[in-house]
This record gives C-alpha cells, structure tokens and sequence, in this order.
C-alpha cells in the first residue's frame, strides 16, 4: 500500500484496492509460474485474486521487476480482458499500463482485441480523469480506433495536472495522431487543460518544422478536417490563435491549398464577437502616442482585416471600435518624418480600408475635426470631410514621390480609394481635385524620375485619365509615354513597367480619344504582344493569379491576420 499510495493513478481508489489486497494477497503465495493459470480462470470467486495480481504485476514492472516475461505478461492479460468485463477504474488502469509497456514482446493487436479494449474503456469513464502514464497515452495513439476515441480525454487528464513538456513533445513528435488530439484539447472550453494544451503546442510549432507536421498527406487532411470542426464551435482566444499558427506550418509547406482558408471565415467571426479584443484595439488605437510602433501597425493591420471581413460577409458584430481617423490623416501630412515606416504604410492601408467600405457596423469613425454645425460638402464628405481630403490627397502625393516601391505602391492604391470615394459622395469634387496643378506637377514628376518609365508613373496616369473621364485633360502626358515607348522601344521595360502599361493603353483606349492618338496606342498594343515573356514574367503572374483567386474566396492574406 505504501508503493501504490506514491502512485496518483490509484489515488481516488486507494481503500477499495487496499481492501482487495487484504483479502486476496495471501491466495498468491505460491510459484510465480502458476499465477497465469489465475488470469486463465474465470470463475466469479477468483475475481478479486486477478485484480490483486493485475496490481501486484502492474508494481513489480512499474520497479523493474519481472515474475514473468513480458510475452507472457501481455497474452495472459490480453485474453483476461477479453473475458472479463465491468473492471474497476483501477483495475483497467493497471490492465492499460501492462499492456502498454509488454506490448513489444507481442504481436499487433487485431480489430477483435481492439475491439474488446475499446469497449472496456468506454465502459469506464473515470478512467480518463487522472493523469495516464505516458506509455499508456504512446499505447492508446499506436491504434487509430483507440486514438479517435479516447486520445483526446486520455490528454485531457494528463494535462489537467502539472506536466513535463518535453514527454508531451515526444508524443507528439512520435505519434501525429497526438497533435490532432492536443489540437482538440487546446480548442475546447477553456480550462487547465486547454491552457496546457495550447502551451504544448506552442512548443511543438517553435521546435518542429513544416516538414514534421506535414510529411504526410493523410495527417495533413486530418487536420484540416479537424480545423474546420473545431472553428465551427465556439473557441476562446488561445487555442484560435494555436489553430492560425498551425494552418500557417502547413501552408507553408504547400499541402494546404488556398480553398481551405475559407475555415478562417469561423475564426474572424470569433475574433469580432470578443469583445475584450476590441476593447484593446480602442485602446492602443486612441493611446497611439504611447504605444509601440509595431503594436500600432498589429492593431491597424488586424482592424483593417476585420473591417474587410465583415463588411463582405455582414458577420455580427458584438462591440464597435472607436477610430479618430483624423489623428491617423494628420499623422501622414505633417509627421512623416518623425513616424516609423511600416507604420506609414499600415496607416495608409487602414485609411485605404475606411474609404472603401462606406458605412461599417465594426468601426466608428469620430468626427471631431469637424465643424458643427457640418457644411454641405462636409456632410457629402462625411467622416473625412473636405479639409481631410485635401490633407490626406497632399499626403499621398508626399509618398508617390519617395524612392521604395512598397510605399509608392500603398499610397497609389489609397489615391485610388480616395478618389472613388470623392466620386461616389461629391463628383465634382473628385473632378476638381484631379484636375489640379499638383498633380500634373506630380505626374510629371514620376514620369521624368530616373529618364525611364516607372510602374508607379504609369498607374497614377491611368488612375487620372479613368477618374477624368477622358484622355482629353491628360493628352500631352499620354502622348509623352508614347513617344517614349516609340523611341526606345519596350524590350527595356522591366515586367511591371510591362504589364502596367498594356493597362493604361486598355484604359485609355476604352475611353474614346481621339484618332491619331488611339492608332498609335494600338500599335504600342501590338508591340506589346510579340514581346517574348520572361522567366521572371511568368512566375509574377502565377503568384499573382494564385493570390488573387485566394483573396476573390476571403478577401484577406495570412500575413494580416
């Protein structure tokens, strides 16, 4: 009783199996060799004597001692299961803990005996509340009928209590069925084994890499199978976050396609139903003087994600996020210089995200800036208002002209986000401000930047003509890139310059200029096409064309969630 007392398997049952040994102890005092003739006899008054010697064999290898060999050990036990059934929770624990560690000495067990052992522990519940030794949790995952039944709970009471988790990562490393169990266990109810759970797997995904998570396909479409089931139920914040890193290790490794993204539809509804996380977003928003810059960027990368999100999918929104969308357009006009550059360009996408979604259950813009009460062309403007506009469209022309292509790239997407969101509330003011001196000041600019034709000057062009409504007001810079492409021909242009200016040849001839001007952008077109594609050509559209058939099913890149 002391040795079994040490043991917290037994812990919950101590007085029945002392009073087993009590009574049956002194029945075993004979030859070692004649004890499995007990296990082979099944009449109702040897029950006690078998579970005493189930316990006595459970402690002599538990301390390295061997009555008996681990064949004969693994066979007795085996058919003593088969026969025998209603066992204690002790009792099955100890047949368990046998048959895990003399398994070696036997052959596989077969559908009949798993069958068998499948029944006895569905029978016993209260088995899977204490903490199973790891040979037994090894033993359970080495059958899949077992594992999809039992591996979960058999986790769960093992990770209910403290842990090493350096034998948690020798499972899983050994058994991939364990991951799917610790993956289930970490996105259940909240608890003390989800939380182990979820630092387990931490674990495993900083010292794994993709190849030990997807070596296999078959494991590879269980866990998919498992993320989509688990992020249909409700998860609580952890194990979501666990389940995004783990679908992240196998899309790295190419066996995810982009279809199965869509499962993350169900883990941004339950990023907008915490409430908690938008309270911190607010939060760090409104306090942006005082938070860190990359926290900053997170926040307004994340927010931006959401807005997308749920504005396409009208998903429910359980708490509002409050942004002073002023703060963030006078940051990009007058601190430009003192604010870091990512956050620049994570600014620019969260105001590119505001105009583009025009009324939002997730976001709350304030207003403040704004005089009360509003003027007429506030009101169309409503929440930028004019001032803001021409702030953020001064700010944007800022960027356009700095020498990284990311920047550049950012600030043109917003301009096109500005400029349709000026034409949807006040058309002529879209017209007026494209018009402007500045910006052919800008254009020309761009256009005469290192005496060579940049991507970025080419679709500010045709951002102007669209928005203009004509080539009319653009002519001499139309007819300039024309020259310039006459003259020095196109096989000099990189493969952006390339595909962005058979854009703007598109546009502008779809818009009706006039003759001689359309007949010379045509044969530019016709050039254009008896170009050879390049290498590098090609692999740009491939990504491109698998990016975009992935964001047209979510709308949303792995990187901003």
């Amino acid at each position: 009783m002391r040795l079994i007392s040490q043991e917290h398997t037994w812990t919950s049952e101590l007085q029945d199996v002392e009073h087993v040994l009590q009574e049956s102890l002194p029945s075993l005092c004979c030859c070692a060799s004649d004890w499995l003739s007990v296990l082979s006899d099944f009449p109702q008054s040897l029950r006690n004597t078998q579970h005493c010697l189930i316990y006595l064999l459970h402690l002599s290898l538990l301390h390295g001692d061997r009555f008996l060999s681990d064949s004969a050990v693994f066979s007795a036990v085996l058919r003593f299961i088969s026969c025998v059934q209603d066992l204690p929770a002790s009792v099955l624990s100890s047949v368990l803990y046998l048959l895990s560690v003399t398994q070696h000495a036997g052959p596989r067990l077969d559908t009949v005996s798993v069958s068998v052992l499948s029944k006895a522990l569905s029978s016993c519940p209260l088995l899977f509340s204490r903490s199973l030794p790891l040979s037994v949790l090894s033993f359970i995952f080495m059958y899949p009928e077992l594992s999809e039944q039992f591996g979960a709970p058999a986790l769960t009471g093992r990770l209910s209590e403290e842990t090493q988790e350096q034998e948690l990562l020798e499972l899983l490393h050994t058994h991939p069925a364990a991951l799917l169990a610790t993956l289930a266990v970490a996105c259940d109810v909240e608890s003390a084994a989800s939380r182990s759970a979820v630092g387990v797997l931490q674990c495993f995904l900083r010292s794994a890499d993709s190849s030990s998570i997807s070596g296999t396909s078959d494991l590879c479409d269980q866990i998919r199978s498992a993320l989509l089931n688990v992020l249909q139920r409700h998860t609580h914040t952890d194990g979501l976050s666990v389940l995004l890193d783990v679908s992240a290790v196998i899309h790295s490794s190419g066996q995810m396609e982009h279809t199965d993204f869509r499962l993350l539809y169900h883990g941004v509804s339950l990023l907008l139903g915490n409430v908690r996380l938008m309270e911190l977003l607010e939060g760090v928003l409104s306090a942006s003087s005082s938070s860190s810059s990359s926290l900053l960027c997170s926040s307004l990368l994340l927010l931006s994600s959401l807005t997308l999100l749920q504005h396409k999918h009208s998903a429910q929104v359980h708490r509002s996020v409050s942004v002073d969308l002023h703060q963030i357009i006078r940051r990009l006009a007058l601190s430009k210089r003192h604010t870091d550059t990512l956050l620049i360009k994570c600014s620019v996408r969260f105001v590119q995200v505001c105009l583009d979604v025009d009324a939002s259950a997730l976001l709350c813009v304030c207003d403040a800036a704004l005089q009360r009460p509003l003027t007429s062309i506030d009101g169309a403007l409503h929440p930028i208002g004019h001032s803001g506009a021409t702030s953020l469209m001064t700010a944007l022309s800022a960027l356009m002209l700095v020498t990284q292509d990311l920047m550049v790239s950012a600030a043109l997407n917003c301009l096109r986000s500005l400029m349709g969101f000026l034409r949807r509330r006040s058309p002529e003011t879209a017209q007026h401000m494209v018009c402007q001196p500045w910006m052919r000041f800008l254009l020309f600019s761009l256009l005469s930047c290192d005496q060579r034709l940049r991507p970025a000057a080419l679709q500010l062009l045709t951002q102007l003509v669209c928005f203009s409504g004509g080539v009319s007001h653009w002519r001499t810079e139309v007819e300039s890139v024309c020259e310039e492409i006459e003259k020095e021909g196109a096989t000099n242009l990189t493969d952006d310059s390339t595909h962005t200016l058979r854009l703007m040849l598109t546009q502008c001839c779809a818009l009706s200029p006039p003759d001689d001007l359309r007949m010379r952008m045509e044969a530019i077109q016709e050039s254009l096409r008896h170009l050879p594609p390049s290498e590098s050509s090609s692999r740009h559209m491939l990504r491109v064309g698998r990016v975009s058939v992935c964001l047209s099913d979510f709308t949303i890149s792995t990187q901003d969630l």
